[in-house]
């Protein structure tokens, strides 16, 4: 026995013939040594889980969420052969070649065949006549003939199974038709900075705004908050398994000084995962801060001293450490629904 704990028991003659040594204090200098190089091993393991686990939750959320998409595959089809001047050039100088790798063929039966073998993601399809009618179309301001209209859009066939490509292609787009405009001299259409429609930013922020920036405070208050909930879930358990809340209430010692003193030492964890995760965020990936960073600090902090309450409730009403796994697992999803749309 070491510091109230059970090394190994067993006769004396056996001990000494598994361990082969002479003596029994051999056995237990064997022992000792072996239980310290397992806690030391034990410790440094779980320091390294209580620094990581934060940084790579929000490294790879700012790597991985609201990023926007890039090399998107897209096969282009147009019949109009003189294409200097035309709508279809400004179209083509005009797209962002950063978000979409354009592909052009021949027949609109080609470009259909790759995008049901997945070569390509979408169809942008012109048709002959696009600037003539396209032209027309705009200073007359509409069409009965059913072939006209048609040849005066642009038909953009799409894989609908992926809705986040969607909405950039038809967000790119729409920056693309807003540029055009229609010169009525040389009965052209042209390339203009003026646009027939403006959507200035809202009220209440930046209308250009990431999903990054949208989603980063909801998810680095998770973090937080579920970080210390699960370190603080473990605390009174382990102490309760390993017989060291036992020692300490023979000394003496009140509950309201265990409990003070899990909270003091919790803070201090916490308020090191706080400047970690805070400094990744916004200096590591650049995500802007508008505000004054002590309040988002103080913010940050009040979340995680509720994650520490809740977690040392948790860990005062089970006895064992699975139970308080599971049960700390199980209120992620409902803490979480009721945190709103963050």
């Amino acid at each position: 026995m070491r510091r109230g704990q059970l090394l190994e028991t067993g006769k004396p003659d056996e001990l000494m013939q598994s361990h082969e040594q002479q003596t029994l204090e051999g056995v237990f200098l064997e022992l000792s040594e072996e239980r310290d190089f397992c806690d030391i091993h034990q410790y440094s393991h779980e320091t390294k889980k209580l620094s990581v686990p934060g940084v790579k939750s929000i490294s790879l959320f700012c790597l991985c969420v609201g990023r926007k998409l890039t090399g998107l595959p897209i096969a282009f089809v147009t019949r109009e052969y003189d294409r200097p001047g035309t709508a279809t050039e400004i179209i083509l100088t005009k797209i962002d070649r950063i978000i979409f790798n354009i592909i052009e063929y021949d027949s609109l039966m080609d470009a259909q065949h790759s995008l049901d073998i997945g070569r390509t993601s979408g169809i942008i399809d012109i048709g002959g006549n696009f600037t003539k009618e396209l032209y027309h179309k705009m200073t007359n301001c509409s069409y009965t003939e059913p072939v006209r209209l048609h040849d005066s859009q642009l038909s953009v066939y799409l894989d609908r199974t992926n809705q986040q490509f969607v909405y950039t292609v038809g967000e790119e787009f729409m920056k693309i038709l807003k540029t055009f405009d229609v010169d009525y001299n040389d009965a052209q259409i042209t390339q203009s900075n003026k646009t027939l429609i403006t959507f200035p930013n809202s009220l209440d922020g930046n209308g250009d705004v990431e999903f990054t920036y949208f989603m980063a405070p909801g998810i680095i208050l998770s973090i937080i908050f579920f970080m210390t909930m699960a370190v603080t879930a473990l605390s009174l358990v382990t102490e309760r398994c390993e017989g060291t809340q036992d020692r300490i209430w023979v000394t003496g010692v009140k509950s309201s000084e265990i409990i003070f003193s899990q909270m003091i030492v919790h803070s201090v964890v916490l308020i090191i995962q706080i400047s970690i995760v805070l400094f990744t965020a916004l200096y590591v990936f650049k995500i802007p801060c508008i505000g004054h960073l002590l309040y988002v600090a103080l913010l940050c902090f009040a979340q995680g001293f509720c994650g520490m309450t809740f977690g040392l409730v948790l860990s005062s009403i089970f006895a064992t450490e699975i139970n308080a796994h599971q049960v700390t697992i199980s209120t992620f999803y409902p803490v979480l629904l009721l945190c709103g749309r963050n």
